[in-house]
């Protein structure tokens, strides 16, 4: 049987059978395999997928081996996009040492995501990325996005060490053990001195020697940001909250300038013993010079709280309440106050609810949103684009986060034609009687001139204040570009007020129009209905004017006013000239975070995690970038101070 040689191109997944005689691209590396029966003008397609299918194996593990294909062209393909040449860069592969190029398809790839056979729909994992324009695009770069994704193989996404059953006979020891087999199998070195090869029977996989090492590393970590902490002032930022195991778990956050300048947060701790954690690493309290909490009275309250604590100790470790949830506090109390506000959120969340808890409504909605779209760009009304006109869904709003609320608002506004065919097949078709009367009540009242006035004046509103809501979740956020964003904010508020009526009012008109609602007579007598008192007769463009649109601002502003008043922002703007006022925080959303990583840590299947196993999880799940500077060599010679050890680790 004749062996023919051929030459194989792994990039991304782009597995190429080459020629060796046609062979006529730049010297690059190849994966040198023998294949019998193979002739040599037979790389087809047909050819590569069973090359694909009976050899991967054998393709992955010598690719493994070669590490990524990275090949250094003096000059790169690229494309013309409106007279700019754009093209893969070499400096990529530095920044991004996952990254691949393909010569023949000028398109780059993850090589981590090919080697363990991901099924994301990346296009760095599938048809491979040549949208060079995006790679310099701040946030949204799309290899920034590829690695921070949760769906990536870069997100370290905070995996349980143990097993169920991690008996030899189980076919699922947990990952770890199951990592170490993997790594065994490729790496012959590796497989003997791991699991049974292991010298006198030092397997070290038992749950506490794994306690004791994360600890090691945790602690690493925490001595990391201490160092880099070094003498400056900080301030200390404290949230609580229930995890998986209905138990109070609290985040400590470290806020500081460090010494080039730059505003850093770093989560440090869980534990309640705050005054023992800020000693064993000898921050002094005298350095505190700024506290943030969520608002608890255990925390921020006057005569028994945490800060009045230290503020005997250090008169300048001045409390910040959290501008975000004072913010949330004002929105809250014109929805409580204002009735027409309060019925609007009472009808929104029932119909989001009535929708997205069955599945098949959603996809009722989805296919009427579809038929919907499908109209607009025909008629001109939608343009089509890359990435526009997407299916989706109404969304919930969040109990402690006023943002989602605008979002779950936006979504209705949106899908408002939707999910009005949705509620109406329903209170038609419903299969109890009960659902039939909700739907149909809720349905009249949202196809009122009354609601969509007021879901207009909501929108308009939270869309000015969503923009501060979202700014004061950025880390680098300080308390003087915080009050400037909120005297914009009330600026733009007062504006809208005195000169946005008419403009506003069309938009109301134009939407009523566009969905068939009727449009009341403005200039006819207002009438109050369900009142038997007499009352002045107003029109009723009177009482959408002043009685709602100018009340609900003029509400709104009160609020705003009352919680960020003219005295304490003035105080804080000339005293955000000091140094120190540099920590004091805006927000405490970076205790938040946390808590949102310990529900990726401490899940339904490992609710019993112990609290100090949890704290050294969350730090080094956290701090990932931080635990990559951690020296191994280091955590060997701490774990053997420990106490003796069997065999000594390599």
């Amino acid at each position: 049987m004749k062996k023919v040689h051929l030459f194989i191109e792994v990039a991304g997944g782009d597995i190429n059978v080459i020629n060796v005689m046609a062979r006529r691209q730049p010297s690059t590396k190849r994966l040198k395999l023998f294949f019998p029966s193979l002739k040599r003008k037979m790389a087809c397609v047909s050819q590569l997928v069973i090359i694909q299918l009976a050899q991967r194996d054998e393709i992955r593990w010598r690719y493994l081996k070669a590490g990524p294909f990275q090949p250094k062209l003096s000059k790169y393909l690229g494309t013309e996009v409106r007279d700019q040449h754009r093209r893969f860069q070499y400096a990529w592969y530095k920044q991004f040492s996952w990254l691949e190029y393909s010569l023949s398809k000028d398109k780059a790839y993850c090589f981590s995501c090919f080697i363990i056979e991901t099924r994301s729909s990346y296009a760095l994992v599938n048809e491979g990325f040549n949208n060079w324009k995006r790679f310099n695009n701040g946030e949204k770069c799309v290899f920034l996005v590829h690695v921070e994704s949760v769906a990536s193989s870069h997100n370290n996404c905070g995996c349980a060490f143990r097993g169920h059953d991690e008996s030899p006979q189980s076919l699922n020891q947990g990952n770890f053990i199951e990592m170490l087999q993997m790594m065994a199998a490729l790496n012959e070195d590796i497989a003997k001195v791991v699991l049974d090869n292991v010298p006198q029977n030092s397997k070290y996989t038992n749950p506490q020697i794994q306690k004791e090492i994360l600890n090691i590393l945790a602690n690493k970590v925490r001595t990391m940001i201490r160092e880099e902490i070094g003498y400056a002032s900080f301030c200390i930022l404290v949230d609580e909250a229930q995890d998986e195991s209905k138990r109070e778990q609290m985040a400590i956050v470290l806020r500081f300038v460090n010494r080039k300048g730059i505003l850093i947060e770093h989560f440090f701790d869980r534990q309640f013993e705050l005054s023992n954690i800020l000693t064993k690493y000898n921050l002094h309290v005298h350095m505190m010079h700024g506290q943030g909490y969520d608002g608890a009275s255990n925390m921020q309250g006057v005569w028994n709280g945490l800060q009045e604590l230290f503020l005997k100790d250090c008169p300048y470790a001045y409390y910040v309440h959290c501008f975000a949830y004072r913010l949330q506090l004002a929105l809250v109390a014109v929805a409580k106050e204002m009735p027409c506000i309060w019925q609007f959120f009472s009808h929104l969340t029932f119909v989001v609810n009535l929708v997205v808890s069955s599945p098949k409504r959603i996809s009722e909605l989805q296919y009427a949103q579809r038929d919907e779209i499908a109209i607009m760009l025909a008629s001109g009304e939608r343009q089509s684009g890359r990435g526009a006109n997407q299916m989706s869904s109404l969304q919930r709003a969040g109990a402690t986060r006023w943002s989602s609320h605008y979002d779950s608002a936006r979504s209705l506004l949106e899908m408002y034609g939707a999910s009005c065919k949705v509620l109406e097949n329903l209170s038609k078709n419903g299969a109890f009687d009960s659902i039939r009367g909700e739907t149909s009540g809720v349905y009249v009242a949202i196809t009122t001139f009354e609601f969509i006035f007021v879901f207009h004046l909501i929108d308009k509103i939270m869309g000015i204040t969503n923009v501060l809501c979202q700014a004061l979740q950025h880390k680098s956020l300080d308390i003087l570009n915080a009050l400037r964003l909120i005297s914009t904010m009330k600026t733009l508020l007062s504006k809208l007020r005195k000169d946005g009526w008419d403009t506003f009012f069309e938009r109301v008109k134009l939407f009523c129009g566009q969905h068939d609602i009727d449009i009341l007579d403005m200039g006819g007598c207002y009438r109050v209905r369900h009142s038997c008192q007499r009352q002045d007769p107003i029109t009723v463009e009177h009482h959408y004017h002043f009685d709602v649109f100018n009340e609900v601002i003029d509400f709104q502003l009160m609020e705003l006013n009352s919680i960020f008043n003219e005295k304490s922002i003035e105080l804080l703007t000339l005293s955000s000239a000091l140094d120190p006022m540099l920590t004091l925080p805006a927000s405490t959303t970076s205790t938040e975070r946390a808590f949102s990583a310990m529900k990726l840590v401490k899940t339904t299947l490992r609710n019993k995690t112990d609290d100090e196993f949890l704290a050294d999880c969350m730090v080094l799940y956290i701090k990932r970038e931080l635990v990559e500077k951690v020296n191994l060599d280091s955590v060997i010679d701490d774990f053997y101070s420990l106490k003796s050890r069997r065999a000594q680790l390599q």
